[in-house]
């Protein structure tokens, strides 16, 4: 598996830092992520300039769905951040997946009723996709 960002070619580890420099920012996440163009590497800082040349709006979306979820589940968890990147996610990718993982995002911040619309609905549309589990411990009250 490649292990350089796929746009700057920085070294990826799961957390990371580069030196903030004029042109681009810090990269303290980064996520690989499976497009159109095979399985890639991208560091925040490129996600944060929206370095997405080649890329298909299926791969985007889905390159948005890695961003939400790795700041959801950071130790320094910003529900706001993640309800930002995961709405824009859903609206490339619109695939239960995603909406529950967008409707967790709005559980953890204590916007419940737009969760459990976001989770019912994603439930209704296929039961057992991936992420099932939490959309459905959002609806028992136990995310």
């Amino acid at each position: 598996m490649e292990t350089r960002c796929h746009f700057c070619r920085t070294e990826l580890v799961s957390l990371h830092r580069v030196a903030v420099g004029e042109r681009k920012p810090a990269a303290a996440h980064s996520i690989w992520a499976d497009t159109s163009r095979g399985r890639i590497g991208i560091c925040s800082a490129c996600y944060e300039l929206e370095q997405f040349e080649g890329l298909s709006t299926k791969d985007i979306g889905a390159i948005h769905y890695m961003f939400g979820t790795a700041y959801l589940s950071s130790e320094d968890s910003d529900f706001r951040r993640s309800i930002d990147i995961l709405t824009r996610a859903v609206e490339l990718l619109p695939v239960p997946e995603v909406q529950s993982a967008l409707g967790c995002a709005h559980w953890r911040a204590g916007n419940r009723p737009i969760a459990l619309t976001l989770c019912r609905e994603a439930l209704e549309r296929q039961p057992t996709h991936f992420g099932h589990e939490k959309a459905r411990a959002v609806l028992d009250g136990a995310a």
